[in-house]
């Protein structure tokens, strides 16, 4: 996105880096369209075995941007309910031939490769430490109707606008309070705000009830303030005291990068530096931000950080 909105303001370049900007960008629309044509193999195959699944943010969301071809790709992610998820295993690892791995937790997904593409498969859509949150969130991932979006042809089951919105912010502001997040996330949530298909007083009443409300206006600010979505298309109004956490947020975004990638010593993802290096980023977001979401923040200090600590002990 980075490359074509130069590209496209006619921004003067080096001819070297005009070259290297000319790589990148069609490197990435290479990328996306074989992650698409994944995308499309993945639906054909799961539906000719009638197994209800639905795809979340990736493919699904860069089909809602006016160039979907230059949103950097990653990952695809769908989610199976129980009683479809031991066939899609099934189904995938007969006919992909792929060895499935558990997530790092064993919380969320299983993961895959197949042909260079890949795949996360959900059996929870996302992991509070609420039990009360999970429960809800739960519920309502089993009981609201899914919708679909074309993506190269291809009809695509996806979540309905309004969950379709939580589900892309609060997977936003997990990575964010964890360890960081990119500017990609806050464009994916950009997008599905400037689409108005959500039902305001219906995501306001999720955020209320997860106790996400304060979270949600203080990313909106910088969805606002940075990104340029025009205010009154943001379901809240936003105060100055919204706005307060925007700096700190902003430079989070800048220095940890995409899912927190950056800003650390300890960059491989194992051995005790990591972990408790990584301890001490989140212990710093849980308490910095502790207000924006004070019912899981809680749950986090009180269930997933001691559990954490003790991970990390057992590892020295």
């Amino acid at each position: 996105m980075y490359c074509s909105a130069l590209m496209s303001n006619d921004f003067k370049l080096g001819k070297y880096d005009a070259i290297e900007l000319y790589t990148i960008l069609d490197d990435i629309k290479t990328r996306n369209k074989h992650v698409n044509d994944g995308l499309k193999s993945l639906v054909q195959l799961l539906r000719e075995h009638d197994i209800k699944f639905v795809v979340v943010k990736g493919q699904t969301l860069a089909a809602l941007y006016p160039h979907p071809e230059v949103r950097m790709p990653g990952d695809i992610d769908f989610y199976c309910d129980s009683i479809n998820f031991d066939k899609a295993k099934k189904v995938l690892e007969t006919h992909w031939q792929v060895q499935m791995l558990e997530d790092e937790d064993g919380e969320q997904h299983l993961s895959f490769e197949h042909d260079d593409v890949h795949y996360e498969m959900h059996y929870r859509l996302m992991k509070f430490e609420s039990s009360s949150n999970q429960k809800y969130f739960d519920k309502l991932v089993n009981e609201l109707p899914f919708a679909s979006i074309d993506v190269e042809g291809v009809a695509v089951p996806v979540l309905e606008p309004t969950f379709n919105l939580l589900y892309t912010f609060l997977h936003l502001y997990h990575h964010f309070i964890e360890l960081g997040v990119g500017l990609r996330q806050f464009c994916d949530v950009a997008i599905l705000v400037r689409q108005q298909q959500f039902d305001k007083k219906r995501l306001q009443l999720y955020l209320k009830k997860l106790g996400f409300t304060n979270a949600f206006k203080a990313i909106g600010v910088v969805l606002v303030d940075r990104l340029g979505v025009e205010e009154v298309l943001f379901p809240y109004t936003l105060s100055k005291k919204d706005r307060k956490y925007e700096p700190a947020i902003a430079e989070i975004v800048m220095k940890r990068g995409n899912f927190g990638m950056y800003g650390r010593k300890n960059a491989v993802r194992s051995g005790i530096g990591y972990y408790w290096e990584t301890l001490k980023i989140k212990f710093s977001h849980y308490f910095g931000f502790f207000m924006l979401s004070p019912k899981e923040n809680m749950a986090r200090l009180l269930f997933s950080v001691p559990k954490k600590m003790w991970q990390a002990i057992r590892r020295r």
